[in-house]
């Protein structure tokens, strides 16, 4: 048998086969996400409340260690008991101030279908301007695509609120489930198991670097 060959039922596809069993299930995609408490990898949380990020340095991830230096580097129990409001990609979206709206803002505390119809109403004030409703009873719009936003999809033909449409269009409209996976792993414990998932981190409005945030090893015992 030559040094190259293959023994005879063991083509690429029976090897390939063979590969992938020995996998575990977890692995087998184009993100891994350990858990806090992988007992190969570890992803510690920030110490902020609520925050999903992972730690950069004393105990915060790199958005709240940024937030504690801008404040002059107070005491840490102090800084964790008002830590603020959630770090970039986690903040609430402004909404639209006419009740039961929740198309974004924008402009004038308003959605742009309620600022269009405002504006050929002749700009009333508000305590004269009745707003029309702009969904039928009973029937809401989908919200926007991103797990953690809540405001509506901002039309039948879009997944994304005005915001982070207006985001993945200057991200130049990559795929747009690359792009959510993308937002939603920003700062996270996460590693790319294939080329091609490192490559789209990139370039996304959502992402806080070049490439994907990897979890560390454990260290030896």
């Amino acid at each position: 048998m030559t040094p190259n060959a293959v023994p005879a039922g063991q083509g690429r596809g029976g090897l390939l086969k063979k590969l992938l069993a020995a996998v575990r299930a977890e692995f087998r995609t184009e993100i891994y996400r350990p858990a806090p408490d992988d007992p190969v990898f570890v992803a510690p949380a920030c110490s902020v409340a609520d925050c999903d990020r992972i730690v950069s340095m004393r105990g915060l991830c790199n958005g709240h260690v940024i937030r504690w230096r801008h404040r002059g580097r107070p005491d840490m129990e102090d800084f964790l008991a008002d830590a603020g409001l959630p770090v970039r990609g986690r903040q609430a979206l402004s909404i639209c101030k006419v009740a039961g709206c929740r198309y974004g803002n924008f402009g004038k505390g308003l959605c742009g279908k309620h600022y269009d119809r405002w504006v050929r109403a002749g700009r009333p004030g508000p305590e004269v301007w009745d707003a029309p409703d702009l969904v039928a009873p009973g029937v809401a719009p989908a919200e926007c695509r991103l797990s953690f936003c809540t405001l509506w999809a901002e039309g039948p033909q879009k997944i994304f609120c005005r915001s982070h449409h207006e985001r993945w269009t200057n991200a130049g409209s990559p795929h747009p489930e690359r792009f959510a996976m993308d937002c939603e792993l920003t700062g996270t414990a996460h590693i790319a198991t294939s080329p091609a998932s490192s490559r789209w981190n990139s370039s996304t409005g959502c992402s806080a670097g070049p490439t994907p945030t990897a979890a560390r090893p454990r260290p030896a015992p």
